[in-house]
């Protein structure tokens, strides 16, 4: 009877328990935190290559494929996880967040693009969001196919390695090794690829004299210049 007792006040105390949040399976939340620190390592080597460019276009360019790489990783394992789990689909975008801070609101617009049912449910903050609730999940297929599953794993697998392998070491080179001169030379000559644009768009507009100057142009920094 004391313990009966006991139990009451304690429930008066503490107040009634708030409804259950759903929790991932394992291997969704360990697939998660794995894309995240793959998604944080690729962040940081961005970072670290950046700053030895010397250059700041070619910095802000490798921050950004940094940066990019970072959100492919984690939207990988959210598409992985919602087509495995839809019932589960707000509860994995939220821990997606959590575990990528400062990508939380691309997440969820990258995961409301591929799963339209998102966007009817409601936003809360990363750090107590619900699963995507009776209302969504009434709504939600068994199981999301991807026919193209496989295709999208190779080709993803693919820009990895060409970005890790080629062109960041490209990118460092250009921006640590090339001289400035080269550097120069390198954006004359990107310049003057653009001049037969620039030739058909004079044309197109009837206006010879420019057509004239530009043709002119081209073909002495094509030759002598």
């Amino acid at each position: 009877m004391r313990r009966a007792a006991g139990l009451v006040v304690a429930a008066l105390v503490c107040g009634a328990p708030g409804p259950a949040r759903a929790v991932l399976p394992d291997h969704l939340a360990q697939r998660i935190e794995d894309a995240a620190r793959s998604g944080r390592a690729a962040e940081q080597r961005a970072a670290t290559s950046a700053a030895r460019a010397g250059d700041p276009t070619v910095g802000r360019f490798i921050e950004s494929r940094g940066r990019e790489h970072a959100l492919t990783a984690i939207d990988a394992a959210v598409v992985e996880g919602i087509a495995t789990r839809p019932d589960l689909a707000g509860e994995i975008v939220a821990a997606a967040s959590r575990a990528m801070p400062g990508y939380g609101a691309e997440i969820r617009a990258r995961a409301a693009a591929r799963f339209p049912f998102l966007a009817d449910a409601p936003q809360a903050p990363a750090d107590v969001a619900p699963a995507a609730g009776p209302q969504v999940a009434a709504r939600l297929p068994e199981e999301i196919d991807d026919p193209l599953e496989g295709m999208n794993r190779a080709i993803f697998r693919f820009n990895d390695i060409l970005d890790q392998f080629l062109l960041r070491p490209i990118a460092w080179f250009y921006g640590t090794v090339t001289p400035g001169p080269a550097k120069r030379s390198m954006r004359d000559f990107f310049r003057n690829l653009r001049s037969p644009v620039r030739l058909a768009n004079d044309l197109l507009q009837a206006e010879p004299e420019d057509a004239g100057t530009t043709l002119a142009r081209f073909a002495i920094n094509t030759t002598i210049g």
